[in-house]
C-alpha cells in the first residue's frame, strides 16, 4: 500500500525538521566562512527541496533529459554544467573547489526559475569562453575569502542579525544608523593634511560653479520653506562628539560657526543637521575591521534649497551594457572602485572644510540639533 499525499507531505516535513537539526548542530560555533560553504554543498542534496533536488542530481550523476526552459539573454553562461565545472578547477583545494561548486549551483538554479530546475541539464560537457572566466573569476573571490579568518556567526547569532536586515526593493541591504564611536569613525578619513586636497569648484561647469560660490541664490523662495526645520539630530555622546570634531578640526573637515552666522528660517529658528553612522568595513595594518562611515545628514538645510542641476543625469552605470551588441568571442569585464574618502578629499568650499552649498559663514553646518548653543563650539575653545 503506497503512501498517500498526506503522508508524502508529512515525510517531506519531517526530512526538512531533520535537515535543518543537523546543519543547526553544525552551527552552534562559529566556522571559517570556507568551510561553512564547502559543508553546505556536501549536504545540499539531502535537503528536500527544488534547490537540494538539483544537487541531489548532479551527485547522482543521473538528470532527467533536457527541459525546455525559456532564454531572454542567451545561454552562453548559464546555466554551466557542475561537471565541467569540477573539472577546470584543477589547482584548487578540496574545499575551496566545493565553495565554488556551491555557487554555480545557485546561479543555475535562479537562472532556471528554481522549481522546475531539477529537470533541466546542460546540453554542453564543456566550459564556454565566458563561463572559464567567469569560473576564474569566483576562483579568485574564493582564494581571498580563505586567505583572511573571515567567519560565519553561530546559528543563533547569524538568525538574529538576518531578522534585523533591512533590504531595499532592489535588494541592496539598508545600513541601520548607529551611534558615532569615534574610534570607528577616526580611521576612515584622510590623515591629517590630505583632506580637501582638491577644490571641486575646479571641476564644475561655469553656471554651477557660480551657484556653489555664491549659496544665497541656491535658496528657495521663502514662500516655499518648510513651515518648521526637519529634525536631524546626531547620534552621539558629548564625550563621543568632543573627539570627533576635534579630529575634524584638524583635518579641515568641520570648523566653528558662531550662533549668529547659523541660517535661520522665516520664524527665526535656527536650521541645524544631524550626524550618525553607518557600519564600514576597512582594511587598517592588513586586517579588517568594522568601521564607521561619518554620515552628514543636511535634509533640513536641504529643505531650504533648489536642487542643483548637473550632469549626474548622463553619468554611465552598468545597465547601458544591454545596449550594446556583444560579438560572439567578446568578453566584457567591468571593474568599479570606490574614491576612498571622495566626498571629503574633493571639498565645495573656498575656505577650509567640506561641505554642500551653505550660508553665510556657515561652512560646515551645524549638529546636535537638540543641545545647546554652547556645545557647538569647538571642545578646545
Amino acid at each position: 500500500m503506497s503512501a498517500g499525499p498526506e503522508n508524502s507531505e508529512i515525510d517531506v516535513e519531517e526530512a526538512r525538521r531533520t535537515w535543518r537539526g543537523t546543519w543547526g548542530k553544525f552551527m552552534e560555533k562559529e566556522r571559517p566562512a570556507l568551510e561553512v560553504l564547502s559543508v553546505l554543498f556536501q549536504r545540499l542534496h539531502l535537503l528536500e527541496s527544488p534547490l537540494g533536488k538539483l544537487a541531489k542530481a548532479f551527485k547522482q550523476k543521473d538528470m532527467p533529459p533536457r527541459a525546455d526552459c525559456p532564454k531572454t539573454r542567451g545561454d552562453d553562461l548559464l546555466p554551466m554544467d557542475l561537471t565541467a565545472v569540477q573539472e577546470y578547477l584543477t589547482d584548487l583545494l578540496v574545499e575551496e573547489v566545493e565553495a565554488i561548486m556551491l555557487v554555480v549551483l545557485g546561479l543555475n538554479y535562479m537562472w532556471l526559475g528554481g522549481r522546475d530546475s531539477e529537470r533541466y541539464r546542460p546540453e554542453r560537457d564543456r566550459l564556454t569562453k565566458a563561463q572559464r572566466q567567469a569560473v576564474s573569476h569566483l576562483a579568485e573571490r574564493v582564494r581571498d575569502l580563505g586567505s583572511v579568518d573571515k567567519r560565519c556567526p553561530d546559528m543563533l547569532t547569524g538568525r538574529s542579525q538576518l531578522v534585523e536586515a533591512k533590504f531595499d526593493y532592489g535588494g541592496e541591504p539598508i545600513m541601520s544608523l548607529e551611534e558615532l564611536k569615534a574610534e570607528q569613525v577616526i580611521p576612515v578619513w584622510p590623515a591629517v593634511g590630505e583632506a580637501a586636497v582638491q577644490h571641486v569648484t575646479a571641476y564644475l561647469p561655469d553656471d554651477l560653479r557660480e551657484r556653489i560660490e555664491n549659496p544665497e541664490s541656491c535658496l528657495l523662495p521663502k514662500e516655499d520653506w518648510p513651515h518648521k526645520p526637519p529634525k536631524s539630530p546626531a547620534r552621539a555622546t558629548q564625550d563621543e562628539w568632543n573627539v570627533i570634531v576635534k579630529a575634524a578640526a584638524a583635518r579641515g573637515l568641520m570648523v566653528p560657526v558662531e550662533e549668529q552666522d547659523v541660517f535661520r528660517d522665516h520664524n527665526g529658528t535656527m536650521v541645524l543637521n544631524g550626524a550618525a553612522g553607518v557600519k564600514k568595513l576597512k582594511k587598517i595594518g592588513g586586517e579588517m575591521r568594522s568601521m564607521q562611515r561619518f554620515i552628514s545628514n543636511f535634509i533640513p538645510i536641504n529643505s531650504y534649497q533648489k536642487h542643483l542641476e548637473g550632469g549626474d543625469k548622463h553619468l554611465p552605470y552598468l545597465g547601458q551594457l544591454t545596449l550594446l551588441n556583444q560579438d560572439e568571442d567578446d568578453v566584457w569585464v567591468v571593474d568599479s572602485e570606490d574614491f576612498v574618502s571622495c566626498f571629503r578629499t574633493c571639498g565645495s568650499c573656498r575656505r577650509g572644510g567640506l561641505g554642500t552649498p551653505v550660508l553665510g559663514r556657515q561652512w560646515m553646518p551645524n549638529f546636535l540639533a537638540e543641545y545647546p548653543a554652547s556645545r557647538f563650539t569647538l571642545p578646545w575653545q
